[in-house]
């Protein structure tokens, strides 16, 4: 067709109006979708279908699990598109997706014109690869997988779609998965979790650990001892001793809180790998953030109490600088961190797991853990 680009070659033409609707599981989720849907009727136009009418609509829905603590979209298709009125529906979730060992991006059902796509696979660039994502989504819903797959060979050429695999489930069912491949597909699956999980709202549910922390460090600005060790102490192993008492507080968090997930079943050994990484690195995460905080605190108190002529004749130096004051504050700092895993105990458990996992894991994790449930 004249003026029609080589991408929209690919796909094809149509002459309809569609209705996409996006479902998102979380308001900052929606917004993003709603930011999405101003730009994706002129995407989808240059690369789907140029003489089809793109209709965009974003909603925010949750559905429901079902006993193993999947999203049931599949089985609830085709009430969602007459509910919202929709051609198609692709459904965002927060939660990351295993089968079979292997990291799904994206689930797709030409019959049922739905796709469930999991938010944490596209890593860290979440809004750029969910755009690239659902174009991808709705080409295959619009022209099935064999038109889609032509295009996206092109796309992959042009790292597009890249570390994504497209496998059929059934061919004639006209099913398919986007999967994750290779130790980067595995890399960008963590980092997405990880942001899911929004490490730093896990700082203010530590109240009882920061307490702690800010009472033991303080008592490092006025013991005397802890301003000569701190001083004598070279950057390398204060630097040594801040990740010890990093590591034993996250330590502490994941066990006494039951974070360390046990998967059953077939492949669980990856399952538990990627599970525990990933709450491993969020909750470090955190306890960074609030060590960063806790040192400030300190650093200030000590400018703020100790004299500068006073901790120069306590240190017995020709000359006391800033970096002085910082060394003391370091050490301090780690030893508060230490206070602050015992500190933690006094947290509620419920609200340290609400804060270490998004909405939905955190919900999936209830349904699902024996251990959860018991407590």
């Amino acid at each position: 067709m004249a003026g029609m680009t080589e991408e929209q070659d690919v796909w094809g033409a149509g002459a309809r109006t569609v209705v996409v609707g996006l479902l998102a599981e979380s308001g900052p989720r929606r917004r993003m979708l709603q930011k999405l849907a101003q730009e994706l009727p002129g995407e989808l136009a240059r690369h789907v279908d140029a003489n089809c009418s793109w209709e965009i609509r974003v909603e925010e829905y949750a559905l429901p699990f079902d006993e193993e603590g999947n999203i049931t979209l599949m089985a609830n298709a085709q009430e969602l598109r007459h509910q919202l009125g929709c051609d198609q529906v692709v459904y965002l979730t927060d939660l990351p997706r295993l089968i079979r060992g292997k990291a799904l991006l994206a689930d797709i059902s030409v019959p049922q014109e739905a796709a469930l796509i999991s938010v944490p696979a596209l890593g860290l660039a979440q809004y750029r690869s969910m755009r690239k994502t659902v174009l991808r989504v709705v080409a295959e819903l619009s022209h099935g997988p064999e038109l889609a797959s032509k295009g996206q060979a092109r796309l992959i050429r042009r790292g597009v779609l890249r570390p994504v695999k497209q496998r059929p489930v059934d061919r004639e069912g006209g099913e398919t998965y986007s999967e994750l491949t290779g130790a980067r597909g595995y890399v960008r699956l963590l980092l997405g979790m990880v942001r899911a999980n929004q490490p730093w709202t896990l700082v203010p549910a530590l109240s009882s650990a920061m307490a702690a922390a800010i009472g033991t460090g303080a008592f490092g600005v006025f013991y005397s001892g802890i301003w000569a060790l701190g001083n004598a102490l070279s950057p390398w192993r204060l630097t040594a001793i801040s990740i010890a008492a990093i590591t034993i507080m996250s330590a502490w968090l994941i066990a006494y809180n039951g974070l360390w997930d046990h998967p059953e079943g077939i492949h669980a050994r990856r399952k538990r790998w990627i599970y525990n990484t990933s709450t491993l690195l969020t909750v470090a995460m955190a306890v960074s953030l609030m060590y960063a905080a806790l040192f400030m605190v300190i650093l200030l108190g000590a400018l703020t109490v100790i004299a500068g002529d006073y901790l120069q004749t306590q240190l017995q130096l020709s000359q006391v600088s800033f970096v002085n004051y910082v060394k003391l504050a370091w050490l301090a700092s780690s030893m508060g961190t230490i206070a602050g895993a015992l500190g933690s105990s006094w947290d509620s458990d419920r609200a340290v797991r609400q804060a270490t996992y998004s909405r939905r894991e955190y919900e999936r994790r209830a349904q699902t853990s024996k251990d959860w449930n018991e407590q």
